[in-house]
């Protein structure tokens, strides 16, 4: 079951120019989907279009199974975002910012200190929050979208102006969210290393049309097929003429032997035959085909 779907998704700014178009998210329940794309490709028009932040002109959208045109407060009283730039009271702490949200949903405040806790800004005291970091006020942002307890987290760029550490941070919080309390989670980001290390589920935008769609598993087997094997050996020329007879299409590059890599009792076979010919073989390196390559080649 999807708890985002999306179909036929396209938004115009004039009657000729599509920001996107025919979009057809599809977001499994109790996923961590990483929805990615450079800047411009469309990513923050299309989050602001499932929260009703803009108009929707084209298509369908449906959130828990149920269309947001429809039932729009319903679902976002479901839901925790956080959208572009943190929108906060600067002249509040954090605390104090925390219990207005609490006030406005009509809820309790007796998950202040824990939502504090969670996103680090326990020790802030009476610091108001215009004097707070990027970072610091990210994590005010996203404190309050976890207030509630949402079943769907809806996430656009969320470790923008965080350190290396507060990046951690926000990736084991969201990954502890998702294991423990199945919360699924939509995160946009342009930052491809980053997002591998925690979705299960890629979505990759560009030009506002939707390039891949599918697993982690997936996307990574676009790698696992571009592989080469590299060889350094003491006679490149001879092991090239020996890759051969193994059926192997070699190339010469800067004195290493390299070719698509085989199976593994191919290159076991290939190494036996090299030293069994008397030629010295130094160094084995299997090269992967970087994940920001293929997102590159996607997109191109």
């Amino acid at each position: 079951m999807n708890c985002i779907e999306t179909k036929n998704l396209s938004h115009y700014y004039s009657h000729d120019q599509a920001v996107i178009q025919q979009i057809d998210l599809a977001v499994p329940k109790g996923a961590i989907y990483g929805f990615l794309g450079p800047n411009g490709a469309g990513k923050t028009t299309t989050i602001r279009l499932l929260l009703g932040l803009l108009k929707l002109q084209k298509g369908t959208i449906s959130i828990f199974g149920e269309d947001v045109q429809s039932n729009r407060i319903k679902i976002l009283s479901r839901i925790g975002s956080l959208i572009e730039t943190p929108s906060l009271y600067g002249h509040l702490p954090a605390q104090e910012n925390l219990a207005i949200h609490a006030r406005l949903f009509g809820i309790k405040k007796d998950r202040i200190k824990e939502v504090l806790d969670l996103t680090g800004l326990a020790n802030t005291g009476k610091k108001t929050a215009g004097k707070f970091s990027l970072g610091m006020k990210q994590r005010l942002s996203l404190a309050i979208a976890l207030y509630h307890n949402p079943e769907l987290l809806i996430l656009d760029e969320p470790t923008n102006g965080l350190d290396p550490n507060g990046i951690i941070e926000i990736r084991e919080l969201l990954m502890k969210l998702n294991a423990e309390k199945k919360t699924t989670i939509l995160i946009s980001s342009h930052i491809l290393t980053e997002i591998e290390k925690m979705v299960s589920h890629v979505g990759i935008i560009h030009q506002g049309t939707l390039k891949f769609q599918g697993s982690l598993q997936e996307l990574q087997s676009k790698r696992h097929s571009g592989n080469t094997l590299s060889l350094i050996t003491s006679d490149s020329v001879a092991a090239k003429r020996i890759a051969e007879q193994c059926s192997l299409s070699a190339t010469i590059i800067d004195n290493k032997l390299q070719f698509t890599t085989p199976e593994h009792a191919t290159t076991a076979l290939l190494v036996k035959k090299l030293v069994d010919q008397n030629i010295d073989v130094y160094r084995i390196e299997e090269q992967h085909q970087n994940l920001e390559n293929i997102f590159m080649n996607l997109i191109n």
